[in-house]
């Protein structure tokens, strides 16, 4: 599908959609990360306090980002309209599963993206067509 600057998308949902897709890919890469000190932390030096403390800690930081990663692949699954937004939330909790996922769910939002115009880099919309789609949205209103 051709991208279309021209059609008129509700600046609210715009604006939504593209923060939750953009917190999603960034709780997905400081999920892999935590993951990756977690390991590294347990594979270190067992037995001393300080790095039992921080593995406690970096598994309850990784506890939390789980759960703000389902709660946020449901917003954005559900203002897609991608269909049963739950399971989407819940496939978020499966290990290599939710990478998955992601893709799945990327892919569909950068559909969504493209329909309208919006530019879509590393980690989602960019703020610049974000700010261009504000642009047309106030320009439309005086027209």
């Amino acid at each position: 599908m051709e991208p279309n600057a021209n059609v008129a998308v509700p600046l609210d949902d715009a604006e939504v959609i593209a923060r939750l897709y953009r917190r999603l890919v960034v709780l997905i890469g400081l999920q892999i990360l935590l993951y990756v000190l977690v390991q590294t932390l347990t594979a270190g030096s067992r037995g001393s306090l300080t790095t039992a403390f921080l593995g406690l800690v970096a598994v309850a930081a990784l506890f939390g980002i789980f759960i703000t990663v389902a709660v946020t692949a449901y917003k954005l699954s559900a203002r897609l309209g991608a269909g049963m937004p739950i399971l989407w939330a819940i496939a978020m909790f499966l290990p290599c599963i939710n990478i998955i996922t992601l893709l799945a769910l990327s892919s569909k939002a950068q559909t969504w993206c493209r329909q309208y115009g919006i530019k879509v880099g590393f980690l989602g919309p960019t703020p610049e067509s974000i700010e261009e789609i504000r642009r047309r949205a106030v320009t439309s209103k005086f027209e």
